[in-house]
């Protein structure tokens, strides 16, 4: 077998574990930042924003997309964000 192809074998295994890495650690915060959203915006009226955030973050369809409308929204409250996994 050709040593390039071997090469980009291994390189492209090695990065799978770490992609996958990513995106859990992604769910997790957009989680967190979700969790915090509700325990300090759970008499207001959420702007239109937010349910959306919530059904990426909850689906896990786009926790990316998620986290940066609830960092937004928790920066514009001056709410501390939670730590991020």
């Amino acid at each position: 077998m050709n040593p390039r192809y071997i090469c980009i074998a291994l390189c492209a295994s090695l990065a799978l574990p770490a992609g996958a890495s990513a995106q859990s650690n992604d769910a997790k915060y957009c989680r967190a930042l979700m969790d915090t959203y509700r325990d300090m915006n759970s008499s207001n009226q959420p702007s239109v924003d937010i349910p959306v955030a919530m059904e990426k973050c909850q689906s896990g369809s786009d926790p990316a997309g998620a986290i940066v409308i609830f960092e937004k929204a928790l920066k514009n409250a001056k709410v501390t964000l939670p730590p991020r996994p």
